[in-house]
């Protein structure tokens, strides 16, 4: 029989599911919490419950600049999502019409003419369609095609204070993102030295509750643990 001693359960059926270590700590640190203060000379009860507050303490602070982190890129992505759908809707409809109708009567910057080809080399395409680097870099080249125009110049001062907009909306984007990687990074140490302590209370329990082994569930949120042990081959279940 297999009795996998070696493999501490809080960190394996945690990875990638910080929820579940938050649940996890939290549970534990409530009934440490709880039992200590009930019988507030028990030893063991007032080293676990040390252990864990202090892991608890270094887990909330990276889990909440974690969600943090993400509701700021969240937030940054929808921005750039709505300036990319205005630009492939509204603005490239309006830029084109107003190069379109310059100088009619004369036809210099009608759709199809050289002109017009000149400011607009892939039509509404570059706009419409790529990744959004692609688009704003489109964007910046189409100010600076019809900066060099002067009597295109109302159109392109509308072309560049857009492009400044969705720029800044970019890099904020992505130094959003560059956060959201970085508090990951921190989180996921915590994740895993919070396991350890988790495993630490549970060898205490162990000894303590060593004829009453029922015991030690009512100090860990089974339901995280056993979800994701069913899932996982060859990790053993607390409960079974």
């Amino acid at each position: 029989m297999d009795w996998k001693l070696d493999v501490n359960l809080f960190e394996t059926t945690t990875r990638r599911r910080f929820p579940a270590m938050h649940s996890l700590i939290e549970h534990h640190w409530a009934r440490c919490k709880t039992a200590a203060g009930r019988t507030p000379g028990d030893v063991d009860y007032a080293v676990m419950l040390a252990r864990v507050e202090g892991a608890r303490t270094a887990w909330l602070n990276a889990y909440t600049a974690w969600k943090m982190a993400r509701a700021a890129h969240k937030s940054r992505t929808q921005r750039m999502n709505t300036l990319i759908a205005e630009l492939r809707g509204k603005h490239i409809a309006t830029w084109d019409t107003m190069v379109s109708a310059t100088d009619a009567l004369q036809g210099t910057w009608l759709n199809g003419s050289a002109g017009h080809e000149s400011i607009f080399p892939g039509g509404r395409r570059p706009f419409q369609q790529g990744g959004m680097d692609a688009r704003i870099s489109a964007v910046a080249a189409l100010a600076g095609a019809l900066a060099a125009v002067p009597v295109l110049n109302t159109v392109a001062g509308l072309v560049s204070a857009f492009h400044s907009v969705i720029r800044t909306a970019r890099d904020e984007q992505q130094q959003a993102e560059a956060r959201v990687e970085a508090c990951s990074a921190a989180l996921e140490a915590q994740r895993r030295a919070a396991a350890t302590v988790l495993y630490r209370n549970l060898a205490r329990l162990m000894e303590k509750f060593a004829e009453s082994p029922a015991m030690i569930y009512t100090f860990y949120d089974l339901q995280e643990v056993k979800s994701a042990g069913r899932r996982t081959r060859g990790i053993p279940d607390l409960a079974n």
